[in-house]
């Protein structure tokens, strides 16, 4: 399992850094689940990849990309928006945020990227 790390420092950037990850993985036909810890979550990235401006609007919730609250075997690549760390061995790539927007966003990164370490699984930090 790889992990990549992106440093965020605002939330316009670390929805807009989201955004283009899922993008990416939807054209490049690569399955990507956004894991969420909340109802509230999932609705809020429901709407924000339903309501992108057309050239950016993401279809979502399909084999392809879906936002979930349960981790899905079927998907090889997890962007992991829970507060704790993803050691599922299943999957191929987790990134996380290392999210600098509160203080208490910035303590739960570290304590994932640790936790990460801490299993000696690669980590990289991508900007």
């Amino acid at each position: 399992m790889n992990i990549v790390f992106f440093p965020v420092k605002e939330t316009p950037t670390k929805l807009a850094r989201l955004c283009k990850l899922a993008q990416h993985h939807v054209e490049q036909r690569e399955p990507l689940l956004l894991l969420v810890p909340d109802k509230a979550s999932f609705d809020f990235l429901d709407k924000l990849l339903w309501s992108s401006p057309p050239e950016s609007f993401l279809p979502h919730l399909t084999n392809l990309l879906t936002i979930s609250l349960e981790l899905d075997a079927h998907f090889p690549s997890v962007f992991n928006l829970r507060p704790v760390a993803l050691l599922e061995t299943n999957i191929r790539t987790v990134y996380e945020f290392e999210d600098h927007t509160s203080s208490e966003k910035f303590q739960l990164s570290k304590h994932r990227y640790q936790t990460y370490r801490d299993q000696n699984l690669p980590i990289s930090i991508e900007i």
